[in-house]
């Protein structure tokens, strides 16, 4: 009778057990249903910190590294001043590592060619039109997960690196666990003692591998993810992702040695169970999850391409939904079309994350002088060409009605400081900032660069002189520029060869009024010092400001 009340509480124990992962099972789909459901045409929310970019970024600069030579990437300088990491957070609507790796890659490298930029535009569109399948795909991306702590690709880089492991000093250890077991029923005492001597020798050798084996079996685990991603894709059969899928089946069979016994590496003694508590100490005293692990790294180092495929293609499958979901989030949007024509044309362009946003349009072959009163629009105006160049040349779509272009390498100079660090001034910065420009337009580079408040780190007469000729050099060879100035003697200057544009405000009530819409022409008003009276400067100071400033204009000296 008693034996049966164990039995009894033993199922109950074991029912309670089944229903309670049963649950938690279903909850956890409900909730990845749910946010998958809800986060669809929307900007992303979620938080970032500094080591998150510095995990996401390393795809990309591990890219640019190897890729010896390459101009053709948004650099660091151009990136900063068009704030894109934050424009990045928000399109980034991925749950896996190689989604989010990936979308950060491609906003960095700008194709060249459009045959790319339409097979990423036609997946896009596949995933806007259907949404059981796109739900159905973001569900097993969700189950693969981020990394987290480290990229994914670091995590590769140093197994790629590592030196393979002869496994000859544990086939030793190994063989002597058994020799000593044998030896207890030969000679017991004798046994004992080589047994004791055995494991402890076995367990701090195990111990002192035991750390690298923990950090890389985290990247043999992503491993074994991707490729049950691929698996779970690919039975979907999805016919614009055939390409795809046939390369990631290939990649399937190439890694399938690293699938075979790497539980062994990564299953860990999580759970305290009395079978992973052995599980344990079998590998403590044999050394089976060393000997699995150094087979799996050279595996790992035959078959780089296939991982780095593996990565890149689940990558870009993902992305291609984030951009799907960004098109869905957007007031309006178009797709560009390019042409071998110099110059740009768009309608009712806007910047994708400005609420309630001032479109305008332009049509123009010549580079562009834009000038305008402070906080007029200059500058975001500059930043809405600049992203949508490289919206149009990453991700096939643009925050506009229409959008013509050629493709461009693009550059800017726009939100410089003082270097600290290199003790380095605003302006040392700024003309370092405008040479590699040159040089890249000189090099034979097609490019569009944007040019805010050029050489605004010195004075007046060398910063009119040198910066006239700046701008001149670079529209003479050939590039596409964008620059805003508060210098009206420029518009006059460089008539020839840049057309003038500018933005202008209303003054009502002692108040200055912005309508952020683009005007034909050079400025004829300033609001500099009507802005000192705006916000509550002393009457003096505002009435000698605007005397000197009259004087100057009539005279053509400072009194």
């Amino acid at each position: 009778m008693e034996f049966e009340s164990y039995l009894i509480i033993v199922a109950v124990l074991f029912v309670v057990f089944l229903y309670t992962a049963i649950q938690t099972k279903k909850n956890y789909m409900k909730i990845m249903k749910k946010t998958i459901r809800n986060n669809w045409g929307k900007l992303s929310d979620r938080v970032y910190d500094e080591k998150d970019f510095k995990r996401i970024s390393e795809y990309y600069r591990q890219y640019a590294e190897n890729e010896d030579g390459l101009n053709n990437v948004v650099d660091d300088i151009t990136w900063n001043d068009l704030d894109m990491d934050r424009l990045f957070q928000k399109i980034n609507t991925t749950y896996s590592s190689s989604g989010e790796e990936y979308l950060y890659k491609m906003l960095r490298v700008p194709d060249m060619e459009e045959a790319g930029l339409k097979n990423i535009d036609s997946l896009a569109d596949y995933f806007m039109k259907n949404q059981n399948e796109r739900e159905n795909v973001q569900e097993v991306f969700y189950k693969l997960g981020r990394t987290k702590k480290v990229a994914f690709t670091t995590f590769i880089r140093q197994l790629y690196k590592r030196k393979e492991e002869n496994n000859l000093v544990h086939y030793i250890q190994m063989f002597c666990l058994f020799f000593a077991i044998a030896l207890l029923f030969i000679n017991p005492v004798i046994g004992i003692v080589a047994l004791v001597s055995v494991i402890s020798i076995n367990m701090y050798t195990y111990y002192k591998k035991k750390n690298e084996l923990d950090s890389n079996s985290m990247s043999l685990g992503y491993i074994l993810r991707m490729m049950k991603t691929a698996e779970e894709l690919i039975k979907m059969d999805i016919s614009v992702l055939k390409t795809e899928f046939d390369d990631l089946e290939t990649n399937i069979k190439n890694l399938s040695p690293v699938k075979r016994g790497a539980f062994l590496i990564t299953s860990k003694n999580v759970s305290g169970s009395l079978a992973d508590v052995i599980m344990e100490y079998v590998k403590m005293f044999t050394h089976i999850d060393i000997i699995k692990f150094n087979r799996v790294v050279k595996t790992i180092s035959e078959k780089t391409d296939d991982i780095d495929n593996l990565f890149s293609i689940l990558g870009k499958i993902e992305s291609c939904i984030a951009v799907a979901s960004f098109r869905e989030y957007c007031n309006y949007y178009t797709k560009p079309e390019f042409s071998e024509s110099d110059g740009v044309k768009f309608t009712e362009i806007y910047h994708p994350l400005i609420e309630n946003p001032v479109a305008n349009s332009m049509e123009e072959n010549r580079c562009v002088l834009l000038t305008g009163s402070n906080a007029s629009g200059k500058s975001t105006f500059l930043k809405t060409v600049a992203v949508n160049q490289i919206l149009a040349q990453t991700i096939f779509t643009c925050t506009a009605s229409k959008y013509y272009t050629n493709f461009y390498n693009v550059y800017s100079s726009m939100a410089l400081r003082d270097n600290l660090e290199t003790q380095e001034s605003y302006y040392m910065v700024e003309i370092k900032s405008l040479k590699r420009i040159i040089d890249s337009i000189i090099s034979g580079n097609k490019v569009m660069c944007f040019v805010d408040e050029i050489l605004r780190g010195t004075n007046t007469i060398e910063r009119i002189a040198a910066s006239s000729e700046i701008l001149q050099n670079m529209a003479g060879n050939g590039a596409v520029c964008f620059a805003a100035t508060h210098d009206i003697e420029l518009t006059h200057i460089l008539e020839k060869s840049y057309a003038n544009y500018h933005f202008q405000e209303e003054v009502k009530n002692d108040d200055v009024l912005f309508n952020f819409i683009l005007y034909k022409g050079r400025a004829t008003s300033r609001n500099a010092i009507k802005l000192l009276k705006m916000i509550g400067y002393d009457d003096k100071i505002v009435k000698n400001a605007e005397n000197k400033a009259s004087d100057f204009l009539e005279k053509g000296a400072w009194q």
